[in-house]
């Protein structure tokens, strides 16, 4: 967790992360279990951990509103279906964000996964979009590639900032959580 703490010092474990939701629904007075919860996350499956959440809410399985990278691909009409299935005199809990690979020797953008032998892209959207971006290729939104489409125009109009970081990774990552 060194790595991540050094790039991220506000990072948390899952268990640390699901302790904090039940304290912050706790004070609020609202039981998880008159809640339902949904997702932004990637759909990368490194990301799946934090299913074992479901375990809290009236819905085990999360609303899915992300695609790649995070962005939440449903717009207004999937968050207007989810705030419809939040049980009366409930509550709702939205996870999102993008997410991003941390080597053991610290490199951002990277992650071994299980059954590999050489570390991969993660997030693979948002280094696939940068490394778009940076060969200056011109947006194309296809019907066939539209969420990685959308994730490089998002990097298009961001990629002055891009340029300017210490760490383009994890600024395109910043980026994307700040969709």
């Amino acid at each position: 967790m060194k790595h991540i703490t050094d790039l991220y010092p506000k990072a948390d474990s899952l268990t640390a992360l699901e302790q904090v939701m039940l304290d912050e629904l706790k004070q609020s007075n609202i039981s998880p279990s008159d809640c339902i919860w949904g997702t932004s996350v990637c759909s990368d499956e490194i990301n799946n951990t934090f299913l074992e959440l479901g375990k809290h809410f009236k819905a085990s399985g999360p609303f899915f509103f992300g695609g790649i990278s995070g962005i939440p691909f449903t717009g207004k009409t999937g968050f207007g279906a989810f705030s419809s299935h939040i049980p009366d005199d409930g509550a709702a809990v939205i996870l999102y964000g993008p997410h991003i690979g941390i080597t053991k020797d610290g490199t951002p953008g990277k992650v071994l996964r299980e059954g590999q032998s050489n570390p991969s892209s993660s997030c693979g959207s948002l280094i696939a979009g940068l490394e778009s971006v940076k060969k200056g290729n011109v947006l194309n939104i296809s019907h066939n590639d539209y969420q990685q489409g959308q994730v490089n125009k998002v990097l298009i109009e961001n990629y002055e900032q891009i340029k300017e970081a210490d760490n383009d990774v994890i600024a395109t990552t910043e980026i994307g959580y700040n969709q």
